[in-house]
C-alpha cells in the first residue's frame, strides 16, 4: 500500500538566508523510508549572495533572516574578514535515500556574545529549522553580517543537525583585517 509524503519545504540561510519552497508528493513504501547517514562539506568560505526580503527569526541576533537566491563561493577559507555585508558558511551533500528526498534540519551557529540594541536581547547560539535534499548539494548553512552592531571578532562554529545529531560542523574565526 502506498502512501504519499507532502513536504512543504523551507531553506532558510541565517542572516543572509536561502529561502524557497517546494511542495512534492513523494510516494513511500515500506522499502522508500528517508534515511539520512552524513552530510559531507563541499566547500566552504566565503561567499557572494543575492539578497532578498526579509523575515522574521526570532533565534538569530537580528531577529530576521534575509531571503537568499543564490550563493557562489568567492574564497575557501576560515579566516573571514569581519566587514557588515560579509557572507560566509559551507555547502555539503547529504547522503542517504531516497535521492531527492527532503528533511527538517536545523542549523546552529555559535557564536560570541551579540547584543541586539533594539531588544536588548544578547544571543551567543543562533538556530532555524531548514529542510535539506538528500543526494543534492544544499546551502543554508551560513551567516552574514547585515549590521554593525553584529560586528564581533571571534568564532563562528555553524553546525547542520538532524534528529539532534551533528551531521556537519566548520568552525571560522571572524576578525577586523
Amino acid at each position: 500500500m502506498k502512501s504519499k509524503f507532502c513536504c512543504f519545504l523551507i531553506i532558510l540561510f541565517q542572516q543572509s538566508l536561502a529561502f524557497s519552497e517546494i511542495h512534492c508528493n513523494l510516494p513511500q513504501t515500506q522499502s522508500e523510508k528517508i534515511s539520512v547517514q552524513e552530510a559531507i562539506i563541499e566547500d566552504y568560505g566565503i561567499y557572494e549572495t543575492n539578497a532578498g526580503e526579509k523575515m522574521a527569526a526570532p533565534n538569530v541576533t537580528t531577529g530576521y533572516n534575509t531571503v537568499v537566491y543564490g550563493t557562489q563561493l568567492i574564497q575557501e577559507t576560515t579566516l573571514i574578514p569581519l566587514t557588515r555585508g560579509t557572507s560566509f558558511g559551507f555547502r555539503y551533500l547529504l547522503k542517504g535515500s531516497p535521492t531527492g528526498a527532503t528533511v527538517p534540519i536545523t542549523i546552529k551557529v555559535e557564536h560570541p556574545p551579540i547584543t541586539n540594541p533594539n531588544t536588548h536581547k544578547t544571543i551567543q547560539v543562533s538556530s532555524w529549522t531548514d529542510g535539506a535534499w538528500i543526494g543534492k548539494s544544499n546551502w543554508d548553512s551560513g551567516w552574514q553580517f547585515d549590521e554593525n552592531w553584529e560586528e564581533v571578532p571571534g568564532t563562528y562554529t555553524i553546525s547542520v543537525i538532524y534528529k539532534d545529531r551533528v551531521l556537519a560542523t566548520k568552525s571560522f574565526t571572524v576578525k577586523r583585517i
